[in-house]
């Protein structure tokens, strides 16, 4: 049974900034980056206690072929997306803003 996604206004931020940066460094590399994007929303949806909690009640899921993990919490049939976090910054920021 599909799950409901609430992706925080932190999240979305973070991956337009993403996705504005990486179609600007080269056409059609954005649309990749969202297409991943989407493909992990897909993956956690199917299988949302598959991944390992990273912190409290936080788990990361990997976006495949870019340097990002999407921050979420399952709450009941409520996935939440807290952040977008480009694992090449300081892993001690990872959860200061949620």
């Amino acid at each position: 049974m599909p799950h409901f996604f609430d992706i925080k206004e932190e999240a979305s931020l973070e991956i337009i900034e993403a996705y504005s940066y990486y179609e600007n460094k080269q056409k059609g590399l954005g649309e990749r980056f969202f297409k991943r994007i989407e493909d992990t929303y897909r993956k956690i949806d199917q299988s949302p206690e598959g991944y390992q909690k990273v912190h409290k009640l936080f788990r990361a899921a990997k976006v495949k072929n870019f340097p990002y993990q999407l921050i979420y919490e399952v709450a009941g049939k409520t996935i939440l997306i807290y952040s977008l976090f480009n694992t090449h910054k300081d892993p001690a920021k990872k959860y200061r803003n949620i």
